[in-house]
């Protein structure tokens, strides 16, 4: 017989029999009830299994239960579950061998995307076993690495293998692929930074296929010693191949840098399709004589080295287009303190500059005008 009793403050609902529950009702409906098994359920549904403690929802969704060392919350299959372990707590995805989630008092929190590929975050920092990426699903890289990938074709990667653990590339359309070989993931252009043992390397490869193997090109390499060396790996005989072009805001090319097997060439933009208004017959003799040759030393070499050269005021107004700047002009720059912070201002020179090279075509006319002076007193 089942009895409701109140006894030293407390209210006793019993159900009288071994396998009998205790029915919570509403307008003679069954809306949830206390198994004898010690199962709350809001349902009135069937039990997990005895070491079931509670069951929530309509068609027993959520369950919460213990098994051995274990507490669970998951719905009715155990497929989807949040599980306390130990010191880890676990979430669990549709695929009940794969975890979502995984946190322990270690501090490291493992999550887990991509077929089951995890990815380690701690207090450090984060460490993916794969790629990872933004805005893109990650492709694969080559053992030994491990990197970033933004959208399709950005990468930030580096090798960390024995020996190697120096070595960061920041790419744009190539990756390590799965047998080692750089390869270019989609038809164009691909360039790279890499920097590697106190080196940084600028390099970029011609136009290729899918998967097809890079051969980088032209190369700006910065060593440790703050040396540039400039290299071109496909340079092996005497035709002069550009290594950089400088172009204006244009995109028009203004001047290159060749070299060969040999020999480097500069080249300033001097095609005559560029050109109007060409003269042959101005007087260079009477330039000339006016440019004011020195030799002088810089205030900041104590050794007082005698240098050949100008002065650019006195070369202005000559050859204007070998000068740049303007003569006492100053200038207001950052000053910092020992740590590399802005600390203030100073007022400096903004020194003029010169292109000796552009006195040649003078000093050429000038001989012109010479030699047919000469053979004019001959003649």
């Amino acid at each position: 017989m089942s009895t409701i009793k109140s006894s030293n403050e407390h209210l006793t609902l019993n159900a009288d029999g071994s396998s009998k529950d205790i029915k919570f009702q509403a307008n003679g409906v069954e809306k949830g009830s206390l198994s004898s098994a010690g199962v709350i359920s809001s349902d009135g549904g069937s039990t997990h299994a005895d070491n079931v403690k509670a069951k929530f929802g309509t068609g027993n969704d959520l369950e919460i239960y213990h098994t051995g060392n274990d507490s669970v919350i998951s719905d009715t299959t155990s497929v989807r579950r949040l599980l306390i372990q130990g010191n880890e707590v676990t979430i669990r995805n549709a695929d009940s061998s794969k975890d979502a989630a995984k946190f322990n008092n270690g501090g490291s929190v493992d999550l887990y995307y991509n077929n089951n590929k995890k990815l380690e975050t701690t207090l450090k920092g984060v460490k993916a076993t794969g790629t990872m990426a933004a805005g893109a699903t990650p492709l694969e890289l080559y053992t030994g690495y491990s990197g970033f990938q933004v959208g399709s074709n950005g990468f930030i990667f580096g090798q960390h293998s024995a020996g190697a653990d120096k070595n960061l590339w920041l790419s744009q359309n190539s990756y390590a692929a799965a047998d080692g070989n750089e390869k270019a993931i989609s038809t164009g252009t691909s360039s790279s930074i890499h920097q590697a043992s106190g080196n940084i390397y600028f390099r970029t490869a011609a136009s290729v296929s899918a998967d097809a193997n890079v051969t980088n090109k032209n190369t700006l390499h910065l060593d440790a010693g703050n040396v540039s060396n400039f290299r071109r790996y496909d340079v092996t005989d005497a035709s002069h191949e550009r290594l950089l072009a400088f172009k204006d805001g244009n995109n028009n090319e203004v001047g290159k840098i060749k070299i060969n097997n040999s020999s480097t060439q500069y080249e300033t933009s001097s095609d005559y399709r560029l050109k109007e208004n060409v003269d042959y017959t101005w007087d260079a003799t009477t330039r000339l004589k006016q440019l004011k040759p020195c030799r002088f030393n810089f205030i900041v070499d104590e050794t007082n080295t005698l240098v050949d050269g100008f002065l650019a005021h006195e070369v202005s107004s000559i050859v204007p287009a070998a000068i740049t700047g303007e003569k006492d002009a100053m200038i207001d720059r950052d000053t910092y303190d020992a740590n590399g912070n802005v600390n203030g201002t100073e007022n400096v020179i903004d020194p003029q500059g010169i292109d000796q090279s552009k006195l040649v075509p003078l000093l050429v006319k000038t001989i012109q005008e010479l030699e047919a002076r000469i053979t004019a007193l001959e003649s």
